[in-house]
Protein backbone atom coordinates (compact mmCIF):
# COMPACT_ATOMS: atom_id res chain seq x y z
CA UNK A 1 0.00 0.00 0.00
CA UNK A 2 2.79 2.61 0.93
CA UNK A 3 4.29 1.58 -2.53
CA UNK A 4 1.39 2.60 -4.01
CA UNK A 5 0.66 5.59 -2.27
CA UNK A 6 4.70 6.31 -3.17
CA UNK A 7 4.54 5.79 -6.58
CA UNK A 8 1.15 8.27 -7.26
CA UNK A 9 3.08 10.93 -5.35
CA UNK A 10 5.97 10.52 -7.61
CA UNK A 11 3.16 10.93 -10.53
CA UNK A 12 1.91 13.75 -9.45
CA UNK A 13 4.71 15.53 -8.11
CA UNK A 14 6.21 14.45 -11.97
CA UNK A 15 3.17 16.08 -14.23
CA UNK A 16 3.74 19.67 -11.38
CA UNK A 17 7.28 19.71 -12.92
CA UNK A 18 6.10 19.00 -16.57
CA UNK A 19 3.68 21.95 -15.93
CA UNK A 20 6.39 23.75 -14.39
CA UNK A 21 8.23 23.64 -17.72
CA UNK A 22 5.64 24.00 -19.85
CA UNK A 23 5.45 27.26 -18.17
CA UNK A 24 8.84 28.16 -18.14
CA UNK A 25 9.14 27.49 -21.47
CA UNK A 26 6.11 28.87 -22.66
CA UNK A 27 6.93 32.13 -21.27
CA UNK A 28 10.70 32.24 -22.16
CA UNK A 29 8.96 31.57 -25.60
CA UNK A 30 6.77 34.37 -25.45
CA UNK A 31 9.84 36.79 -23.96
CA UNK A 32 12.22 35.44 -27.14
CA UNK A 33 9.34 36.51 -29.99
CA UNK A 34 7.77 39.43 -27.68
CA UNK A 35 4.26 38.68 -27.59
CA UNK A 36 2.24 40.84 -27.15
CA UNK A 37 -1.30 40.85 -24.96
CA UNK A 38 -3.00 39.90 -28.45
CA UNK A 39 -0.51 37.30 -29.13
CA UNK A 40 -1.21 35.46 -25.68
CA UNK A 41 -5.58 35.85 -26.28
CA UNK A 42 -4.81 34.09 -29.83
CA UNK A 43 -2.66 31.34 -28.48
CA UNK A 44 -4.95 30.69 -25.65
CA UNK A 45 -8.18 30.35 -28.16
CA UNK A 46 -6.28 27.95 -30.63
CA UNK A 47 -5.12 26.01 -27.74
CA UNK A 48 -8.46 25.79 -26.24
CA UNK A 49 -9.87 24.66 -29.59
CA UNK A 50 -6.91 22.38 -30.39
CA UNK A 51 -7.41 20.59 -27.45
CA UNK A 52 -11.32 20.24 -27.06
CA UNK A 53 -11.47 18.59 -30.43
CA UNK A 54 -8.88 16.14 -29.48
CA UNK A 55 -10.55 15.51 -26.22
CA UNK A 56 -13.82 15.08 -28.06
CA UNK A 57 -11.93 12.36 -30.65
CA UNK A 58 -10.31 10.60 -27.88
CA UNK A 59 -13.48 9.84 -26.01
CA UNK A 60 -14.97 8.76 -29.00
CA UNK A 61 -12.32 6.48 -29.81
CA UNK A 62 -12.20 5.04 -26.15
CA UNK A 63 -16.03 4.14 -26.73
CA UNK A 64 -15.42 2.07 -29.57
CA UNK A 65 -11.85 0.38 -28.69
CA UNK A 66 -14.06 -0.45 -24.96
CA UNK A 67 -16.79 -2.49 -26.77
CA UNK A 68 -13.93 -4.31 -28.27
CA UNK A 69 -11.45 -5.07 -25.20
CA UNK A 70 -13.85 -3.93 -22.47
CA UNK A 71 -14.19 -1.32 -19.68
CA UNK A 72 -10.30 -1.95 -18.40
CA UNK A 73 -7.68 -0.32 -21.12
CA UNK A 74 -4.27 -0.63 -20.16
CA UNK A 75 -2.06 2.60 -20.16
CA UNK A 76 -0.67 1.81 -23.29
CA UNK A 77 -3.91 1.29 -25.00
CA UNK A 78 -5.29 5.01 -23.38
CA UNK A 79 -2.27 7.00 -24.56
CA UNK A 80 -2.29 5.26 -27.99
CA UNK A 81 -5.52 6.47 -28.66
CA UNK A 82 -4.62 9.79 -27.56
CA UNK A 83 -2.02 9.88 -29.98
CA UNK A 84 -4.39 8.78 -32.75
CA UNK A 85 -6.79 11.56 -31.73
CA UNK A 86 -3.93 14.24 -32.11
CA UNK A 87 -3.76 12.62 -35.42
CA UNK A 88 -6.83 12.52 -36.91
CA UNK A 89 -7.61 16.41 -35.51
CA UNK A 90 -4.02 17.56 -36.82
CA UNK A 91 -5.55 16.30 -40.26
CA UNK A 92 -8.93 17.55 -39.86
CA UNK A 93 -7.06 20.81 -39.22
CA UNK A 94 -4.62 20.84 -42.16
CA UNK A 95 -7.09 19.61 -44.68
CA UNK A 96 -10.44 20.89 -43.71
CA UNK A 97 -12.29 19.22 -46.27
CA UNK A 98 -14.43 16.51 -47.06
CA UNK A 99 -11.62 13.46 -47.96
CA UNK A 100 -9.98 14.62 -44.64
CA UNK A 101 -13.66 13.18 -42.95
CA UNK A 102 -13.48 10.24 -45.26
CA UNK A 103 -9.35 9.60 -44.45
CA UNK A 104 -10.34 10.09 -41.05
CA UNK A 105 -13.06 7.10 -41.12
CA UNK A 106 -10.53 5.02 -43.57
CA UNK A 107 -7.94 5.15 -40.04
CA UNK A 108 -10.32 4.89 -37.63
CA UNK A 109 -11.78 1.72 -39.18
CA UNK A 110 -8.27 -0.06 -39.81
CA UNK A 111 -7.18 0.93 -36.24
CA UNK A 112 -10.09 -0.74 -35.24
CA UNK A 113 -9.83 -3.71 -37.69
CA UNK A 114 -6.52 -4.48 -36.51
CA UNK A 115 -7.03 -4.67 -32.55
CA UNK A 116 -10.01 -6.49 -33.10
CA UNK A 117 -7.29 -9.06 -34.73
CA UNK A 118 -5.19 -9.03 -32.10
CA UNK A 119 -8.35 -9.26 -29.67
CA UNK A 120 -10.21 -11.97 -31.35
CA UNK A 121 -13.14 -10.11 -30.93
CA UNK A 122 -16.33 -11.36 -31.19
CA UNK A 123 -19.46 -10.84 -33.28
CA UNK A 124 -20.84 -9.21 -30.34
CA UNK A 125 -18.52 -6.93 -29.69
CA UNK A 126 -19.07 -6.02 -33.33
CA UNK A 127 -22.36 -5.37 -32.77
CA UNK A 128 -21.73 -3.37 -29.66
CA UNK A 129 -19.06 -1.33 -32.13
CA UNK A 130 -21.55 -0.65 -34.48
CA UNK A 131 -24.20 0.55 -31.97
CA UNK A 132 -21.41 2.74 -29.93
CA UNK A 133 -20.73 4.11 -33.64
CA UNK A 134 -23.84 5.39 -33.91
CA UNK A 135 -24.83 7.20 -30.95
CA UNK A 136 -20.80 7.81 -30.73
CA UNK A 137 -20.97 10.09 -33.99
CA UNK A 138 -24.14 11.92 -33.17
CA UNK A 139 -22.56 13.46 -29.89
CA UNK A 140 -19.25 13.89 -31.30
CA UNK A 141 -21.17 16.15 -34.08
CA UNK A 142 -23.05 17.63 -31.90
CA UNK A 143 -20.46 18.68 -29.15
CA UNK A 144 -18.08 19.21 -32.48
CA UNK A 145 -20.97 22.39 -33.73
CA UNK A 146 -21.43 23.41 -30.21
CA UNK A 147 -17.86 23.38 -29.13
CA UNK A 148 -16.79 24.88 -33.00
CA UNK A 149 -19.75 27.46 -32.66
CA UNK A 150 -18.74 28.96 -29.25
CA UNK A 151 -15.04 28.96 -30.15
CA UNK A 152 -16.38 31.24 -33.44
CA UNK A 153 -18.33 33.78 -31.79
CA UNK A 154 -15.70 34.02 -29.17
CA UNK A 155 -13.23 34.39 -32.10
CA UNK A 156 -15.12 37.52 -33.90
CA UNK A 157 -14.73 39.12 -30.30
CA UNK A 158 -11.25 38.69 -29.90
CA UNK A 159 -10.84 39.49 -33.75
CA UNK A 160 -11.91 42.98 -32.62
CA UNK A 161 -10.12 43.69 -29.96
CA UNK A 162 -7.10 41.84 -31.30
CA UNK A 163 -7.70 41.62 -34.78
CA UNK A 164 -5.91 38.64 -36.47
CA UNK A 165 -7.74 38.02 -39.79
CA UNK A 166 -9.40 41.61 -40.61
CA UNK A 167 -12.21 40.17 -42.93
CA UNK A 168 -13.45 37.83 -40.39
CA UNK A 169 -16.02 40.32 -39.19
CA UNK A 170 -17.52 40.48 -42.13
CA UNK A 171 -18.82 37.09 -41.97
CA UNK A 172 -16.75 34.96 -38.55
CA UNK A 173 -18.41 31.61 -39.32
CA UNK A 174 -17.34 31.77 -43.05
CA UNK A 175 -13.91 32.64 -41.81
CA UNK A 176 -13.79 30.47 -38.93
CA UNK A 177 -11.35 27.87 -40.74
CA UNK A 178 -8.96 31.03 -41.85
CA UNK A 179 -8.78 31.98 -38.32
CA UNK A 180 -7.88 28.71 -37.43
CA UNK A 181 -5.12 28.38 -39.65
CA UNK A 182 -3.52 31.93 -38.53
CA UNK A 183 -3.81 31.08 -35.61
CA UNK A 184 -2.45 27.27 -35.56
CA UNK A 185 0.17 28.81 -37.95
CA UNK A 186 1.19 31.37 -35.58
CA UNK A 187 1.12 29.64 -32.01
CA UNK A 188 1.55 26.04 -32.98
CA UNK A 189 3.96 25.94 -30.16
CA UNK A 190 1.61 26.93 -27.17
CA UNK A 191 -0.99 24.36 -28.96
CA UNK A 192 2.24 21.98 -28.71
CA UNK A 193 2.82 22.67 -25.11
CA UNK A 194 -1.14 22.81 -24.20
CA UNK A 195 -1.48 19.31 -25.54
CA UNK A 196 1.84 18.02 -23.59
CA UNK A 197 0.49 19.80 -20.85
CA UNK A 198 -3.29 17.97 -20.58
CA UNK A 199 -1.95 14.69 -21.91
CA UNK A 200 -1.80 12.91 -18.62
CA UNK A 201 -5.29 13.82 -18.14
CA UNK A 202 -6.59 12.95 -21.75
CA UNK A 203 -5.25 9.39 -21.18
CA UNK A 204 -6.84 8.94 -17.75
CA UNK A 205 -9.57 6.27 -17.63
CA UNK A 206 -12.63 8.49 -17.87
CA UNK A 207 -15.89 7.62 -19.24
CA UNK A 208 -16.72 8.86 -22.55
CA UNK A 209 -19.23 11.73 -20.61
CA UNK A 210 -16.37 12.89 -18.72
CA UNK A 211 -14.41 12.92 -21.70
CA UNK A 212 -17.61 14.95 -23.91
CA UNK A 213 -17.80 17.95 -20.92
CA UNK A 214 -13.80 18.12 -20.21
CA UNK A 215 -13.40 20.77 -22.68
CA UNK A 216 -15.69 23.42 -21.18
CA UNK A 217 -13.33 23.79 -18.14
CA UNK A 218 -10.54 24.70 -20.07
CA UNK A 219 -13.25 26.74 -21.97
CA UNK A 220 -14.01 28.52 -18.57
CA UNK A 221 -10.01 28.61 -17.60
CA UNK A 222 -9.42 30.01 -21.07
CA UNK A 223 -12.48 33.14 -20.75
CA UNK A 224 -11.08 34.13 -17.29
CA UNK A 225 -7.57 34.51 -18.62
CA UNK A 226 -8.48 36.18 -21.14
CA UNK A 227 -10.73 38.92 -19.37
CA UNK A 228 -7.84 38.58 -17.02
CA UNK A 229 -5.17 39.80 -19.84
CA UNK A 230 -7.73 42.47 -21.21
CA UNK A 231 -8.97 44.20 -17.80
CA UNK A 232 -4.84 44.28 -16.87
CA UNK A 233 -3.89 45.49 -20.87
CA UNK A 234 -6.61 48.14 -20.33
CA UNK A 235 -5.82 49.31 -17.17
CA UNK A 236 -2.32 49.71 -18.57
CA UNK A 237 -0.31 47.11 -16.03
CA UNK A 238 2.77 46.24 -16.33
CA UNK A 239 2.91 43.57 -19.38
CA UNK A 240 4.88 40.59 -17.07
CA UNK A 241 1.83 41.10 -15.02
CA UNK A 242 0.39 39.03 -17.64
CA UNK A 243 2.54 35.86 -17.21
CA UNK A 244 1.00 35.28 -13.61
CA UNK A 245 -2.15 35.03 -15.28
CA UNK A 246 -0.42 32.37 -17.71
CA UNK A 247 0.78 30.98 -14.61
CA UNK A 248 -2.52 29.88 -13.15
CA UNK A 249 -3.98 28.67 -16.35
CA UNK A 250 -1.05 26.83 -16.48
CA UNK A 251 -0.10 25.18 -13.32
CA UNK A 252 -2.91 23.55 -11.41
CA UNK A 253 -2.96 25.09 -8.10
CA UNK A 254 -5.73 23.05 -6.79
CA UNK A 255 -3.95 20.03 -7.34
CA UNK A 256 -1.27 21.37 -5.56
CA UNK A 257 -2.77 22.64 -2.78
CA UNK A 258 -4.29 18.69 -1.99
CA UNK A 259 -0.78 17.53 -2.98
CA UNK A 260 0.74 19.60 -0.17
CA UNK A 261 -2.10 19.33 3.03
CA UNK A 262 -0.72 17.96 5.60
CA UNK A 263 -1.11 13.78 5.68
CA UNK A 264 -3.17 14.41 9.25
CA UNK A 265 -6.19 15.97 6.73
CA UNK A 266 -6.10 12.70 4.32
CA UNK A 267 -7.54 8.83 5.32
CA UNK A 268 -3.83 6.88 5.91
CA UNK A 269 -3.73 3.16 5.60
CA UNK A 270 -0.82 1.19 7.95
CA UNK A 271 0.94 -1.10 6.39
CA UNK A 272 0.89 -4.37 7.38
Amino acid sequence: MWAVTRLLHASRVTGWLIDALAFAGIVSWMRLRAWSAGDMVWSLWISSLSVGAVCFVAAFLGLLVRCLVGDNLSAALRHAVVGAAVGLVTLLFLLRSGEALILSAVIIAAGLALLALEVQATREAWLRVAVALVGGLFFLAFFSVHFGGFHAIHALFLNSFFPLVPEADRDPFAAFPVLIAAAGSQYLVMVVVALIVQWDDFSRPLNPAQGMFTPYVTVVKLHLTILAIGFLEAGGMAHWVNYLVLAVYFIPLGDLWHGLRPARDKATVSPP
